[in-house]
């Protein structure tokens, strides 16, 4: 380096320009055709312009677009000829056909072409004549059902339990569930066993001690029976949690314990067991044409009750 100090000053030299020229180019903003002061809430033409000078290759290939050519190149010959009337006809009959059959996202378009099958909201939709005149039917029950519940529980201060019994889309009434019933003029804990058309068939535990309920009930315990009933949906007061955050119902040999959250709701309806019963007995009792009030469970198939 002694030698020769004009080439190491103009290494050095080059160096420096270098990394200034580097400092440079990092600081000067991306080429854009337009400013974006240019933007308005009316004219968002350079926003757009913007995204497409910054899109990569990969990005431009992503999306498959399909349009229509007016043209067609015949293989045999290799010349490209104009489309004829006919031609131009059925390509715009499939391009009315491709709308139509568009569907939600392209995750849903892979699920169809693997599985063949699609989602439950495409099913649901698809539902024509006597299915969807029965959901329809089903949903207007359903709510003229929680109406009348909501009327005839207004003055009990858990209405907000009662009013639609803790049914809904993450608890439905299913076998082997569990939920709080009003029987007579008492409250019991019980299991789905199964459902029919006008009752549940349900097995039935007494309260004893804190959130402890029996297998046998008192008036049988000397046969050592379990105990059944078939009920009424509206004999239901509330319907258990269900799910992997919900509190389990633990079974033993000759009982079963509820969760803390289960006893307290429990202790809320024996607050309120005379309005609780009364209200269960109205809503079990329907009149009929020409004949006297009767429990829904009294009436022959063949009979209707009056609306």
């Amino acid at each position: 380096m002694s030698t020769q100090p004009t080439a190491f000053a103009a290494l050095l030299q080059g160096l420096a320009n270098a990394a200034k020229s580097a400092e440079n180019a990092a600081a000067a903003p991306p080429p854009s055709s337009k400013p974006l002061i240019d933007v308005s809430s009316s004219d968002l033409a350079p926003l757009v312009q913007l995204r497409r000078e910054h899109q990569t290759q990969e990005e431009r290939m992503v999306v498959r677009t399909y349009k229509a050519s007016g043209t067609y190149k015949n293989h045999k010959t290799g010349e490209e000829k104009p489309l004829t009337e006919r031609q131009i006809l059925a390509q715009q009959m499939q391009g009315i056909v491709r709308r139509d059959q568009e569907r939600a996202s392209t995750g849903l378009n892979r699920t169809v072409r693997w599985t063949g099958t699609a989602s439950v909201a495409s099913s649901a939709a698809a539902k024509t004549g006597n299915a969807a005149n029965a959901e329809l039917a089903a949903g207007g029950r359903a709510k003229e059902a929680m109406k009348r519940r909501r009327t005839i529980f207004g003055k009990a201060k858990c209405i907000a339990r009662v009013a639609e019994a803790g049914v809904g889309i993450a608890s439905q009434l299913a076998a082997d569930v569990y939920g709080f019933v009003m029987l007579g003029s008492e409250i019991f804990l019980a299991r789905v066993v199964t459902m029919y058309s006008k009752n549940v068939l349900v097995q039935l535990y007494q309260h004893s001690y804190r959130r402890q309920f029996k297998l046998n009930n008192r008036n049988f315990a000397a046969l050592g029976t379990l105990r059944f009933a078939h009920l009424p949906s509206n004999s239901f007061l509330f319907l258990l949690p269900q799910g992997k955050d919900a509190e389990a119902v633990t079974v033993f040999r000759d009982h079963v314990e509820i969760g803390v959250k289960a006893q307290q709701i429990f202790e809320e309806f024996r607050a309120e067991k005379e309005l609780l019963a009364k209200a269960v007995a109205s809503l079990n009792t329907v009149r009929r044409r020409g004949k006297a009030n009767v429990n829904i469970l009294e009436i022959e198939e063949e009979e209707e009750p009056e609306e």
